[in-house]
């Protein structure tokens, strides 16, 4: 997560979320889909715009993400325009403490 922000975030991310992920907060990288696992193209969450394009609405689920418990923000993988295939998928950085984040009860699972 730190590395994405680092390379490709925006100047407004990189101010907000580099010194936290470097002090205080953990984030999570959220790609994993019941239905698709680790395979991107067949994502099911999606991403639409308001209506000012002011921000993003976010729907779907993730699972198997490492640190979910802790995270303090995560990194989601949405497609923001199906029509274009993997071509619309995009992340987005979304604080843990966001209205409509739920983390679910660990998985009994091997590693983190």
């Amino acid at each position: 997560t730190n590395n994405a922000i680092r390379f490709w975030g925006s100047e407004s991310l990189q101010s907000k979320w580099l010194p936290r992920l470097a002090t205080d907060c953990v984030s999570s990288f959220a790609l994993s889909e019941a239905g698709s696992g680790t395979d991107a193209f067949a994502m099911k969450t999606t991403a639409t715009p308001s209506e000012d394009g002011s921000y993003y609405t976010l729907n779907g689920e993730k699972l198997w993400i490492s640190n979910s418990k802790e995270a303090g923000v995560f990194l989601v993988f949405a497609n923001a325009n199906p029509s274009l295939g993997h071509r619309g998928i995009t992340a987005f950085m979304v604080d843990a403490s966001i209205e409509g984040v739920h983390v679910g009860n660990p998985e009994k699972k091997l590693g983190l």
